[in-house]
């Protein structure tokens, strides 16, 4: 449900090989990463840490479902797309991950 990737065999010391990994896995699915050595926690965190943009995006997508839900309606528009229940769980978690 969570795939987490393994962001192994760049030298230690190279930091921004390590970056430049971790926001590969971040852009192609993963949602976290296995790191080799306690120096690339800072930059794991950095990268999956949501963005003011998610973060506004999901406190919207929030709002928006709640407005909709007090007419009965079990989906709305928001910012173009179809927003079901299935997107409640995602916007919920990137929220808390903040708190």
């Amino acid at each position: 449900m969570y795939p987490i990737a393994g962001i192994f065999g760049t030298p230690i010391e190279d930091l921004a090989a390590a970056e430049a990994l971790i926001r590969r896995a971040k852009a192609i699915g993963y949602a976290g990463v296995a790191v080799m050595h306690p120096a690339h926690v800072a930059i794991a965190k950095a990268v999956y840490r949501p963005t003011a943009e998610e973060r506004a995006y999901f406190t919207g997508l929030l709002a928006a479902f709640e407005a909709a839900e007090k007419t009965g309606a079990g989906a709305v528009r928001y910012q173009g797309a179809m927003v079901d229940y299935a997107m409640l769980a995602l916007a919920r978690e990137v929220l808390a991950e903040e708190g």
